[in-house]
C-alpha cells in the first residue's frame, strides 16, 4: 500500500512538472502509470472485500440473535418437558397406589373365596360391590375434574377482579391531587382561602364558583376525572366530591394545611369567606343542600 501511494505521488509530481515544461507525452513513466492503475484495482478489490466482510458480519450478528432466541425457546421447551415429566411421575405414583389398593382388594376377595367356597352368592355380591366401587371412583374422578375446572375459572375471575381493582386504585391515586400543577383556581385558593394552617372551605366554594364551576346533573354513575371536571366546568355530587378532595389534598401537601374551616359564624350569623384589599366578603349562614354537605364532609 505504501508503494502504491508513493508511486501515485511521484507520478503526479512528474506529471505537473511535465505539463509545466509543455512536454507531457515524452517524459511519462509508464511503469508508474501501471503501478498506479494496479494500486487502484487493489483498492477497489479491497473495498469490495470490505463490503462483503461487513455483510458477513451483519449476517453473523443476525444469526447470533436468531440462535440466542432459539436457545431461549429451547429452554422454555425443556422447562415444559420437565414439568410434564413431573406430572407424569405424579400420576404414576397415584396409579401405583391405586394398583396396590386394587391388589389388596383382590387378595381379600381371593381369601374370602378360599374360606367361603360354599357361599358363591356372597362372592357375587362382593364382586358387585367392587364394581360399584369402581363406578363410584369414576364418578368421583369426574367430579374432581369438574371441581378443578371450577377452581381454574375462579382463579381467572379473581385475576380479573384484581386487575380491575388495581386499575381503579390507580385512577383514584392519579385523581387524588393535582400533582403541583399551576392552575388559576388553585392560585386563588392559596392566596385567599388559607389562613395559617387552616383552609376555609366556603372560600374554596366561592373561588370555584367565580371560575365558572357549577353543579351539572348527570343520568349515569360515571365519575369524571379531574381533567374532565375542569374541561366541562363541573359535574354531579360524586364529581364534586373527587374534585374538592383533590383540592384539599393539594393544599395539605403543598401548603401544609392541617385543619378545615367549614362554618364559624358569630352571633350576627355572618361568616367571612375571604378578605381582599381590606374588604371582607361574607355569606350569611343558611342550611346547606345535601350535595354540598356531602362535599364538605368528605
Amino acid at each position: 500500500m505504501q508503494i502504491c501511494i508513493s508511486s501515485y505521488y511521484h507520478f503526479f509530481l512528474r506529471t505537473f512538472k511535465i505539463v509545466g515544461e509543455l512536454n507531457l507525452l515524452m517524459q511519462i513513466n509508464w511503469v508508474e502509470v501501471f503501478l498506479f492503475a494496479f494500486c487502484l484495482v487493489l483498492l477497489g478489490l479491497s473495498f469490495l472485500h470490505f463490503l462483503e466482510a461487513e455483510n458477513l458480519r451483519a449476517e453473523n450478528a443476525a444469526l447470533s440473535e436468531e440462535l440466542a432466541q432459539t436457545n431461549l425457546e429451547l429452554e422454555e421447551v425443556r422447562d415444559s418437558v420437565t414439568f410434564e415429566r413431573n406430572r407424569i411421575d405424579g400420576l404414576k405414583l397415584e396409579l401405583e397406589k391405586k394398583d396396590v389398593e386394587l391388589a389388596e382388594a383382590r387378595a381379600d376377595i381371593r381369601a374370602l373365596s378360599a374360606e367361603l367356597n360354599a357361599t358363591k352368592n356372597r362372592v357375587e355380591e362382593l364382586e358387585q360391590d367392587f364394581e360399584q366401587f369402581q363406578q363410584e371412583y369414576i364418578e368421583l374422578q369426574s367430579q374432581y375434574e369438574e371441581k378443578a375446572e371450577e377452581y381454574e375459572q375462579l382463579l381467572s375471575e379473581i385475576g380479573e377482579f384484581e386487575a380491575d381493582l388495581q386499575e381503579k386504585m390507580y385512577w383514584y391515586t392519579a385523581n387524588s391531587d393535582f400533582g403541583g400543577e399551576a392552575k388559576g383556581f388553585l392560585s386563588r385558593v392559596r392566596s385567599r382561602c388559607i389562613d395559617g394552617d387552616t383552609l376555609n372551605m366556603p372560600c374554596v366554594a366561592v373561588m370555584l364558583e367565580q371560575k365558572g364551576f357549577s353543579y351539572v346533573s348527570e343520568g349515569n354513575d360515571y365519575i369524571k376525572s379531574l381533567e374532565e371536571f375542569e374541561d366541562e366546568d363541573g359535574g354531579d355530587c360524586e364529581d364534586w366530591s373527587i374534585f374538592v378532595k383533590a383540592i384539599i389534598n393539594e393544599m395539605v401537601e403543598e401548603e401544609g394545611v392541617e385543619e378545615l374551616l367549614v362554618a364559624d359564624a358569630g352571633e350576627d350569623g355572618h361568616f367571612v369567606v375571604y378578605t381582599d384589599d381590606n374588604i371582607e366578603y361574607y355569606y350569611r349562614i343558611l342550611p346547606l343542600p345535601n350535595c354540598l354537605q356531602e362535599i364538605l364532609l368528605v
